[in-house]
């Protein structure tokens, strides 16, 4: 039997690091933030050419299906894979690993974020089609992408590369190696030292495995995971399939699948390459993306900036203007403004959680 390669865009967060512009009816991942498509348009696109458009599944909150629908018109209806609430990404990986081996018992899976950017589109499908190559060849493998750092950034984590491996039809540029080990965000100093180290790589969070493999995987190193998969597959076909599926969640550890399984498994590779990779986790991490000026100014919007460097501006219509004050993001979105650090970007999450805890829900 021919093995078929599945596209699995994993679009389930709510991007509470995005807000205001992110809440729960507009996801992180169905904003346009760069140019006239949403994130996740953009993800879905930079794969066609090398996975039939049949073949991409998207994994997503049944309460966002209406919304996914819209944006991705031409997706299948059984490709559109419905989590009851977010579990994190092992969960996640998991119920989409056991929808497609049930269809197709050789399925592998390209498995990426909806809310990445990749400058190199043509670069990227050859890695699809590469590790496709290498799973032919080696299919307990678990694969997965590493970036080289353009600077000791504390925001991701990264994986230690090992020894180089043989696969056919690698170059100088698409390198994969054994992985050594992963590391968490780190510390600044730490990510200096790794970045000086030369042989340490942000950890994309793009994998490739075949989906019998992840999901051995999951029942080896998260059994609680694995048995409540298996008990999900013994009723798949089940007419009430949906509210089994809604009663097992309720009882699942969220958990990501780096910490899961990644971390644990002794058959991960990585596939090394400059793709032009962005992850955008936050608004600060939009001035890699956005056009800079000379003093450090990015933005999507007409921004004055006098006497300021670094700043980070997002509108819709209206200028942005600041004096004398530098490492500023301003986001100006219909009924909120957010000023902050830049260097605190990563927090704009407490604002969510603040809003919850005094019921503010319209601002949610």
């Amino acid at each position: 039997m021919s093995t078929t390669t599945f596209g699995v865009i994993l679009a389930g967060g709510v991007g509470s690091r995005l807000w205001p512009q992110s809440r729960r009816n507009t996801p992180k991942h169905l904003l346009q933030l760069i140019g006239e498509s949403s994130l996740l348009e953009m993800t879905h696109n930079r794969i066609l050419g090398a996975i039939d458009e049949s073949n991409i599944a998207v994994v997503t909150l049944a309460e966002q299906q209406r919304e996914i629908r819209e944006v991705l018109p031409t997706l299948r209806p059984d490709n559109l894979i419905l989590e009851p609430v977010g579990r994190n990404t092992a969960p996640c990986i998991g119920l989409a690993a056991l929808v497609l081996s049930e269809r197709c018992p050789d399925a592998l899976m390209a498995v990426m974020p909806a809310d990445h950017t990749i400058a190199e589109t043509g670069k990227f499908q050859e890695i699809l089609r590469l590790a496709g190559a290498i799973l032919t060849r080696r299919p307990n493998a678990l694969i997965t992408i590493g970036i080289p750092p353009r600077q000791p950034a504390t925001g991701y984590g990264y994986i230690r590369r090992g020894k180089l491996c043989d696969v056919p039809n690698s170059t100088d540029a698409i390198r994969c190696s054994e992985v050594d080990r992963f590391v968490e965000k780190p510390p600044l100093e730490t990510a200096k030292a790794m970045l000086a180290a030369g042989d340490y790589l942000w950890n994309a969070g793009i994998f490739f495995f075949r989906a019998d493999t992840i999901l051995r995987e999951i029942e080896k190193h998260i059994p609680d995971l694995g048995s409540a998969i298996g008990f999900l597959k013994n009723h798949i076909h089940s007419p009430d399939f949906g509210n089994i599926l809604t009663e097992v969640y309720e009882k699942i550890t969220p958990l990501s699948i780096d910490n899961g399984v990644m971390q644990k498994s002794d058959a991960v590779l990585v596939i090394e390459a400059d793709i032009g990779w962005d992850d955008v986790g936050s608004w600060a991490s939009l001035a890699d993306i956005w056009p800079c000026d000379d003093q450090g100014c990015a933005s999507n919007c007409e921004l004055i900036a006098i006497d300021s460097k670094n700043t980070v501006a997002f509108s819709h219509g209206r200028v942005v203007a600041v004096i004398g004050i530098d490492d500023v993001v301003i986001v100006d979105s219909d009924d909120a403004i957010l000023v902050c650090r830049r260097d605190r970007a990563q927090d704009v999450r407490q604002i969510v959680q603040e809003l919850s805890e005094r019921r503010l829900v319209k601002h949610l």
